[in-house]
């Protein structure tokens, strides 16, 4: 907080403004290099889909279910399991955010729904869980808790097992295990309430939500009381049960014979569904803070990357690779990783030493500016943006020197009192000791968040928009790239909008990028645009990676904003 206020001062009492800064006398030292960028965003819009719930529902069918919970023959109307599930339905039906999952079993086990992929698994299709829930009313049989319990963890992994890394941590997974006894045959040994292999076998069920990195995983029983059961195995079985839930971080219900079979103490509901703000990052990919040579006015000099792979220009030119292209060798490994490995056996003028021989090894599943070949030797994830959720994204840390795969924008690796990431924010170098130059080199963020009343008006539902001003952007003289797509002078702007459930600040949440292209030349100084200022407007934000559909989110080459 002190640093903040110390360079909020700072600021202050310069009073810098970058609009004023049109051109600069002939033979004059003073650079017109600044850029001010303004404009509006929203924190990402929630979709259903990416709060996914999936309710289990798990029926006794053996022999002595058809006097515990009797058929519509014998009564006139749906057994109070079937009744449950539909009530339960009515309340939640199934869409996009929950699917219902069926699983009967006495003597064997049978899963009744059928997911998209045409396999057993849960389904949002209303029709075809009504229509299998007439299996509820079907007995047969002895009663194995092991087999159920067992077949259930199959059919929530395979689940799981399609959800991608976002979806999976906020997934909720309610099971309902619904019997009116003890386990036949039932090992339970001496003194214990629970059989070994029913223990192990919720163990392993509950154990998904952290081998899986689940929301939530939850086991719940209810105990089907016949009318005439002996008081003693009514003890037995409630017992059992109750450990059950226990165990499965769930809720157990005992219902008499006279009882509907309520479910609504349960909460079903998404764990969240509104986001908000994470970080705001704005960064030229094309200009890098760099020490100034001994004996400088400053200690910090502008780095020109032309191809913007994380090394200056002049570097490039030292170690043989080419500054206009950002993998000099085309092996799929940038050139700023492979010299980052050189001690490593990595060259990048040599290019047989990359792993990158798949189709979709030079493709960027998560949109975060490294390759899926990259990232796996890296050891970031494919899936998501911001390995580590501290709202970085992989690209920015890995080629400013931070680590992508650690939580560590609190640390200080420069020992310069500011942190990891308010110098990535700031675009200074969290590897050197560069505090002194704050006032020429950092950025400054000004970001309020809107209302209706002051423009806020275009959120959607669990959206919350902001307005930004971002000021003291240094631009670089860069050079013509190849094949000469981009004129001399051009940087690239990337801002990037991380937003995250609101109630759990380690997800890792969603990411929007937009850009822009001004344009700066030093000799002669030319500066596009002219005022030193440009807007990006809401709808230039973009979120990144590969659709459903294998299209592409972002692209710079086609998303970027020119003066």
């Amino acid at each position: 907080m002190r640093l903040r206020a110390w360079c909020l001062a700072l600021a202050l009492a310069i009073g810098c403004t970058d609009a004023d800064l049109e051109s600069a006398p002939v033979g004059s030292v003073v650079l017109d290099d600044k850029l001010q960028v303004t404009g509006q965003f929203c924190t990402g819009l929630p979709d259903p889909a990416q709060f996914p719930v999936r309710i289990l529902f798990m029926s006794d069918t053996s022999g002595s279910m058809a006097v515990s919970d009797p058929t519509p023959a014998m009564n006139g109307g749906p057994s109070r399991r079937v009744q449950a599930v539909i009530n339960t339905m009515d309340k939640y039906p199934p869409g996009p955010a929950v699917e219902y999952g069926l699983i009967t079993f006495n003597s064997t086990s049978s899963i009744l729904t059928v997911g998209t992929n045409n396999l057993p698994g849960f389904t949002s299709d209303q029709a075809s869980i009504l229509s299998a829930l007439g299996q509820f009313e079907v007995y047969t049989g002895q009663t194995d808790f092991d087999g159920a319990l067992a077949k259930a963890y199959q059919m929530l992994q395979a689940d799981m097992d399609q959800l991608d890394s976002t979806a999976k941590s906020r997934a909720r997974y309610e099971i309902i295990f619904m019997s009116d006894g003890a386990p036949d045959p039932d090992n339970t040994g001496p003194g214990e309430s629970l059989p070994d292999d029913v223990r192990t076998d919720v163990q392993n069920i509950v154990g998904l939500q952290t081998t899986q990195q689940l929301g939530l995983v939850s086991l719940n029983t209810v105990y089907i009381n016949a009318a005439m059961t002996p008081a003693e195995e009514v003890f037995q079985a409630s017992t059992l049960m109750s450990a059950m839930a226990s165990l499965g971080n769930g809720t157990f219900r005992q219902v008499n014979s006279n009882q509907d079979i309520n479910l609504f103490y349960i909460d079903f509901t998404s764990v969240v569904r509104t986001y908000a703000l994470k970080s705001f990052v704005v960064s030229n990919t094309t200009e890098h803070a760099v020490a100034a040579p001994a004996g400088a006015a400053i200690g910090t000099i502008p780095g020109v990357d032309t191809d913007g792979d994380g090394l200056t220009d002049d570097l490039e030119t030292l170690i043989g690779t080419s500054p206009l292209l950002t993998d000099t060798d085309g092996d799929g490994f940038s050139d700023f990783l492979e010299y980052q490995l050189r001690n490593s056996g990595f060259d990048p003028l040599y290019p047989d030493d990359a792993d990158c021989v798949q189709t979709t090894d030079k493709e960027d599943a998560d949109g975060d500016g490294l390759l899926n070949c990259e990232e796996r030797y890296v050891g970031t994830s494919l899936q998501l943006a911001d390995t580590d959720a501290d709202g970085y994204s992989d690209d920015i840390e890995y080629h400013n020197g931070t680590n992508p795969i650690v939580a560590d924008a609190r640390g200080d690796l420069d020992f310069d009192s500011a942190p990891n990431g308010f110098e990535l924010s700031n675009h200074t170098d969290p590897l050197r000791d560069d505090v002194a130059d704050f006032s020429q080199i950092a950025y400054r963020y000004d970001v309020q968040a809107l209302n209706a009343a002051s423009g806020g008006a275009d959120a959607g539902a669990g959206q919350t928009c902001y307005q930004f001003t971002v000021d003291n952007i240094t631009l670089a003289p860069t050079a013509s790239t190849v094949p000469g797509t981009l004129a001399g002078g051009t940087n690239t702007v990337l801002l990037h909008v991380i937003s995250t459930t609101s109630d759990n600040p380690n997800d890792p949440g969603t990411q929007q990028i937009a850009c822009i292209r001004p344009r700066y030349q030093q000799s002669p100084q030319v500066k596009s645009p002219l005022s030193g200022s440009m807007n990006v407007p809401q709808d230039a934000f973009k979120t990144p990676g590969l659709g459903p559909d294998g299209g592409v989110g972002f692209d710079e080459n086609r998303d970027c904003i020119v003066p």
